[in-house]
């Protein structure tokens, strides 16, 4: 199950980036085309979390 959300995590940052990098598209306007609707403080508040998601996984690798 945590892999599968891993997974889906690492899509959605790569697919994120890719938006970012291109430029052509706001924020806010990425995440309402995939159906979700979020103001700019909520989408803040979900690029910390997936920050933090990254920054965890990397500084506290999976225990076994």
């Amino acid at each position: 199950m945590i892999e599968y959300a891993l997974v889906i995590g690492n899509n959605f940052i790569k697919t994120f980036l890719a938006h970012l990098q291109v430029g052509t598209m706001p924020v806010t306007q990425f995440f309402s085309r995939m159906g979700i609707s979020l103001s700019s403080k909520e989408t803040l508040l979900v690029i910390l979390a997936l920050l933090g998601v990254l920054v965890g996984m990397l500084f506290f690798p999976k225990r076994h």
